[in-house]
């Protein structure tokens, strides 16, 4: 990319808040989480619940809304029944979905329904996909990420760097698969060990190797990279501010309070960039 970086700064909470549309039911057996990253989030696991939290929010001056949750054996969020309701309310919330492995007919009626963009946990490696519990090949994978480009909502690649069990997992795949469809933000994530998990013993990647990827995404990408809101403390306090000084991050979520002048917004990192001003906040 060519000219000086600005980058922006993104706090989703407490105007852009992340729910489940399953509560804390997953069928996949992803050892970095098994369902505990679930538990912090307002749950929705009805249309009629969804529609109750979704008004609640408007009334309290929410902008938007990531709609998450666990997914089923064949990686895809359920939200089929929740669409209608969704289409209730993305008029007054921009609204983002996190999903995976969906066919174009899903998109087309994600798209239709408002949903805005898909953050799509992207990854092309086999071991990983098995160590998710799927059995899907990474051309699957690619035939749904380009149903979300060809029909669906925007697809946000995140890359989630050392998912297996913080070793290297094929990111540097991940990324130039996405930069040679031209994808307009990639989004990077770090392996963070939770307490409850079958990994919360690991160690996470290293700040140098969440360094190198951040170089790559910079160098190989024709469009934004963020450096998102899952990296633990040590990796947050090491490469926020090199990250940042060095130009390689166009977008960081809840940075190092090293960090001084930068814009600042009340969103998601994963909205699109024609978006941004109804969710910029003042200057400090």
């Amino acid at each position: 990319m060519g000219g000086e970086i600005v980058t922006r700064a993104f706090y989703p909470l407490p105007l852009f808040p992340t729910v489940s549309v399953t509560g804390t039911r997953c069928m996949l057996t992803c050892p970095y989480c098994r369902g505990t990253l679930l538990r912090g989030m307002p749950s929705a696991d009805t249309p009629r619940a969804l529609d109750r939290l979704l008004t609640a929010l408007e009334s309290s001056g929410a902008l938007g809304v990531q709609l998450s949750g666990g997914f089923t054996a064949q990686g895809r969020l359920p939200l089929e029944g929740m669409l209608g309701v969704v289409g209730a309310h993305s008029g007054r919330l921009y609204v983002i979905a996190h999903d995976f492995l969906v066919d174009r007919e899903e998109a087309a009626r994600m798209r239709a329904a408002g949903i805005r963009r898909v953050d799509f946990p992207l990854t092309l490696n086999p071991e990983v996909l098995g160590v998710r519990g799927l059995k899907a090949s990474p051309r699957i994978v690619e035939e749904s990420f380009e149903a979300l480009l060809d029909k669906g909502p925007s697809p946000v690649p995140h890359v989630l760097v050392g998912e297996l069990a913080g070793k290297p997992s094929g990111e540097e795949d991940a990324i130039r698969y996405a930069a040679e469809l031209g994808v307009d933000l990639v989004v990077i994530i770090v392996f963070t060990p939770l307490p409850g998990t079958p990994w919360a013993g690991a160690a996470p990647p290293t700040s140098s190797r969440v360094m190198e990827i951040l170089r790559i995404a910079r160098k190989l990408l024709p469009g934004e990279v963020a450096l998102g809101c899952m990296r633990p403390r040590e990796v947050r306090e090491k490469v926020d501010v090199e990250a940042v000084e060095e130009g390689l991050v166009d977008r960081i979520v809840a940075p190092s309070p090293r960090i001084r002048r930068l814009e600042r917004y009340a969103a998601c990192c994963s909205v699109d960039s024609a978006s941004l001003p109804m969710f910029r906040l003042p200057v400090e």
